[in-house]
């Protein structure tokens, strides 16, 4: 669902708002809705440690010369975005910083204040299968690429079979949080999560959804492929 309101508006709010259980935020010089999601446990390690990630990005970027901040710019007008109503967008150069750096940091990275070149990788071409044994859960997925990672998104236990997953339901795999992004290995390729570092509580037999997402050597974010699996 898409709300455009008036830029007084987005400008007095000037945050997100939750208006009769919609979430209200800023996307460019609109003010879009999308379904209030609360977080299944927004003080989890994982999740603290995410958002710390997220904060110490925005506090680097303050820090960045013109020039610095010009390429970001210039990175941010490339690689256009879709918000949840399928409405492509251009982000700010300070998102585009935050995001990237904020993947970087999940992965084990430093900072970097270098913007990367604009890539767009491509989505993995299946989802094969996902299976719990001998206290792990592997996941097994296709993809046609040459370099880069991928991070690996999945949710809790699907309630029925009519019930499609939303963005905000999809969490890192991993609660070990580098577990999630992985670098390109050959197709078919495999991740393995111990059972007991999940995220969700997953078991035989659950319908979950997961996500895969291709990102590039310089921690771009690319292409997604997102399917229901049924664990076996």
């Amino acid at each position: 669902m898409l709300i455009t309101l008036t830029k007084p508006f987005a400008t007095a709010r000037g945050r997100d708002s939750t208006i009769f259980g919609n979430v209200l935020y800023p996307l460019g010089l609109r003010m879009v809705s999308r379904s209030f999601a609360q977080p299944d446990n927004p003080q989890s390690a994982s999740q603290t440690s995410v958002r710390t990630y997220f904060t110490l990005g925005s506090q680097a970027f303050g820090a960045l010369t013109d020039v610095e901040r010009a390429a970001w710019d210039a990175l941010a007008e490339a690689m256009p975005r879709s918000d949840m109503d399928g409405v492509e967008y251009n982000p700010t150069s300070k998102g585009t910083y935050v995001h990237v750096n904020s993947l970087r940091q999940i992965d084990g990275q430093a900072i970097t204040d270098t913007a990367p070149s604009a890539v767009t990788q491509a989505a993995p071409t299946d989802i094969t299968s996902v299976t719990i044994a001998g206290g792990n859960c592997t996941i097994v997925f296709a993809h046609s690429n040459a370099d880069g990672f991928f991070m690996v998104e999945g949710t809790a236990k699907l309630p029925s079979l009519q019930r499609r997953p939303r963005d905000p339901d999809y969490r890192l795999v991993s609660t070990v949080l580098a577990d999630s992004i992985v670098a390109r290995g050959a197709s078919p390729q495999s991740v393995v999560i111990a059972v007991g570092s999940l995220h969700f509580p997953w078991a035989v037999a659950d319908e979950v959804g997961i996500r895969i997402t291709a990102i590039s050597p310089g921690y771009v974010r690319g292409q997604s492929r997102s399917e229901r699996q049924t664990i076996a």
